[in-house]
């Protein structure tokens, strides 16, 4: 690669690009951090079929020519690159060993006890849900789904019907709804209302002066806008 960057004539351009790191695939795929991040941004550009410059890396994660050359040779050598015979660096298929098959594991989370359980986009939900991946287990997705749908049932018991939010809204990581204490959310019901879900030893329910729209009034704010 031509030292675009030593060369350039005027002042350095910002690095203006982040990374996210999944560390799991990295330490599966024998990986260090520099190389995981460049091999990420070859076989992102890849996809998109873009053009990959020396100075569009140093934008994006701030790894000079140098860096770029000596990374390149080392991902070479544990052969998540090749070179063709016009000299050009292509990613292999080894790459994607490490990333675990999202179609899969999508249709874990969509279904519930063998039934979907969500509505809204079914694709829309499965690019978010992919996205969201990067940085949260699948096991930590599959767990908050399924204390929230308790909570949901949990607060029909008090006599609120709270219809469950659309997957899109769910998966949303500007959001990051799917990070909420649910299971928490579901004690603080248990201890405000011991009649509905602690029954007396009569076996009937403690009567409770509060109305329904006390309950609606109490719990309208777990819910986002």
């Amino acid at each position: 690669m031509e030292n675009v960057l030593e060369n350039f004539k005027s002042a350095r351009p910002e690095i203006t690009g982040s990374s996210t790191i999944n560390h799991k695939v990295r330490v599966k795929l024998q990986l260090n951090c520099s190389q995981y991040v460049y091999m990420q941004f070859i076989a992102d550009s890849f996809k998109k079929n873009a053009f990959i410059d020396p100075m569009d890396v140093y934008k994006a994660i701030g790894m000079d020519v140098n860096q770029q050359n000596e990374l390149a040779r080392e991902l070479i050598v544990k052969t998540f690159l090749y070179i063709d015979q016009h000299g050009i660096i292509f990613p292999t298929e080894k790459w994607a060993t490490g990333w675990p098959r999202m179609d899969v594991e999508f249709d874990e989370f969509w279904k519930k006890d063998g039934k979907n359980c969500w509505t809204g986009s079914k694709k829309e939900a499965f690019a978010l849900y992919s996205k969201v991946r990067k940085k949260v287990d699948k096991e930590v997705l599959i767990s908050q789904r399924d204390f929230y749908f308790d909570f949901l049932s949990a607060t029909r018991r008090t006599g609120f019907n709270r219809a469950a939010m659309a997957v899109e809204r769910w998966l949303n990581p500007k959001t990051e709804i799917y990070m909420e204490d649910y299971a928490q959310y579901i004690e603080d019901l248990k201890n405000r209302y011991p009649g509905i879900f602690k029954p007396t030893t009569t076996g009937s329910p403690q009567a409770t002066s509060l109305t329904k729209e006390d309950y609606k009034k109490d719990y309208e704010q777990n819910s986002h806008k």
